[in-house]
């Protein structure tokens, strides 16, 4: 990634609540995918918001970023727990 790059990706707002957890952070996609064993493909779509994640995944995620950050991450931190659904 070029300079010109970098500073590009770092200027967007950030697309979800994993997101501006990560860029908070500073945790790159690929290590979180490590830490958590979740593959790297998977977590750059959930990251941007282009895949709907499992409660097992989330979970997951939450806790390979408590594993970085070393302090107990909620998955509420992560992601946004906040919906409805319509005919119900």
């Amino acid at each position: 990634m070029t300079k010109r790059q970098y500073k590009a990706w770092r200027d967007r707002p950030p697309l979800t609540a994993l997101d501006l957890f990560c860029r908070k952070h500073d945790i790159s996609t690929p290590e979180l995918a490590a830490v958590s064993n979740v593959s790297r493909q998977q977590t750059v779509r959930i990251r941007g918001g282009k895949a709907d994640t499992t409660i097992g995944t989330a979970k997951m995620l939450a806790k390979g970023a408590s594993l970085i950050v070393h302090r107990k991450v909620a998955v509420g931190e992560l992601f946004d727990l906040d919906y409805f659904v319509e005919g119900l």
